[in-house]
């Protein structure tokens, strides 16, 4: 079977005409949006990336304002309050 790449399709899908007495019930080809948020979950992957993003912005804005002054140096961090007091002088009491 011989190809030719200038020739068109009568149908369009098919390489050749129908058969005299036959007809196409349904031909159709998957919609890109509709196939990328069904099956491939897009909906969810893009809630991902922008949670990501908005996570990603809050640290780095958070790090930001802790160099500006804005958020003291230790805040929210769960032993920032134990090497302020080990570092203390009265903390050194009794180790000499």
């Amino acid at each position: 079977m011989s190809h030719d790449d200038f020739k068109f399709e009568p149908v369009p899908g098919l390489p050749e005409a129908l058969p005299e007495g036959e007809h196409i019930l349904w031909q159709g080809a998957p919609d890109a949006r509709h196939l990328a948020r069904d099956a491939w979950g897009l909906r969810w992957v893009a809630g991902y990336f922008v949670l990501l993003a908005v996570w990603r912005v809050g640290v780095s804005s958070r790090g930001r304002l802790r160099a500006r002054g804005r958020i003291p140096v230790g805040h929210g961090d769960d032993h920032s309050h134990r090497r302020a007091r080990s570092l203390h002088p009265s903390s050194m009491e009794g180790l000499a």
